[in-house]
């Protein structure tokens, strides 16, 4: 989706191809995400369950 900046305060850089969780501050329906923010790794899925983008107060949903 784009870059996103991984603060020193989590260590090192995750391995390429790992999931990991991003939160943007913006998403706008034309699909634009402005201001990524890096959460952390996500050991509790796998790469099929990437590509996810929720909305508040909607249901998941994933880009086909």
């Amino acid at each position: 989706m784009g870059h996103v900046t991984i603060a020193a305060k989590h260590g090192k850089l995750p391995i390429v191809g790992t999931v990991i969780e991003v939160e943007y501050l913006y998403a706008f329906r034309g699909g634009s995400l402005a201001q990524a923010v890096y959460k952390g790794i996500r050991s509790d899925v796998g790469a099929d369950s990437a590509e996810q983008l929720r909305y508040k107060g909607e249901v998941a949903r994933t880009r086909a």
